[in-house]
């Protein structure tokens, strides 16, 4: 079975003729590539690969291909099937728990650590990615350009590079599942009400605050996702 690609994917944020840009190696462009179809929901969970498909549609040959979804089995977004080549991930409840469990026990600490670590620059770039996303909260992909710039923000304040080496590791396993549990409209006024919390707790150097402010937030996603 082919992968149906709608007729106008991409033509808007980036035409055909530029999905393969010379700046990177080929691979690493296509697993980029390969994982914005999978967040968008074009490739959904047990899909099947067809490599093919995949290599007429990025315009590249069958190495520079396989080297993506080896790269996208080792973050989790792929798995290799033994009889038929690889299949988009798919996660259960239990998986799902596992990574908000895991998110939380990281988050939390970086935040109390960017309670003492966090220097003025860094609240204002905060405060304005905040502001642009309450501007987006009717556009979900400008609203999550936001969320992300935002969170790295936050994480980079704490200070510890290994410590967000590794929440950002567990939040790309975030976003396998994300693209297969739809956000509606009135989650994201709440997802934006949470990170101004966590941001004035930040603010005051309020460990307690912060920590509480990560939890609630995490657990309310973790509802969402879910559901």
């Amino acid at each position: 079975m082919s992968i149906d690609f709608p007729d106008d994917l991409g033509q808007e944020e980036m035409p055909a003729e530029k999905i393969i840009k010379p700046r990177k190696r080929l691979g690493v462009q296509a697993r980029e590539k390969l994982e914005h179809f999978i967040a968008t929901g074009v490739l959904r969970p047990d899909q099947r690969l067809v490599e093919q498909d995949l290599a007429e549609r990025l315009r590249l040959s069958r190495t520079p291909l396989r080297e993506a979804l080896h790269q996208l089995e080792v973050k989790g977004y792929v798995v290799k099937s033994p009889s038929s080549g690889y299949v988009v991930a798919y996660h259960t409840k239990d998986d799902i728990k596992d990574i908000f469990e895991v998110r939380e026990i990281l988050e939390t600490r970086a935040m109390q650590l960017a309670c003492t670590c966090i220097k003025q620059d860094q609240i204002g770039r905060a405060t304005e990615y905040l502001d642009h996303e309450k501007d987006s909260l009717k556009s979900a992909s400008a609203m999550w350009h936001w969320n992300d710039l935002f969170h790295d923000e936050m994480y980079s304040a704490c200070g510890n590079k290994l410590l967000i080496f590794m929440i950002q590791n567990v939040r790309d396993k975030d976003r396998v599942i994300n693209m297969a549990r739809g956000f509606r409209d009135g989650d994201f006024p709440k997802i934006h009400e949470e990170h101004v919390q966590i941001l004035e707790a930040v603010k005051r150097r309020d460990k307690r605050r912060a920590a509480m402010a990560v939890k609630r937030h995490l657990r309310m996603l973790l509802e969402v996702y879910l559901r």
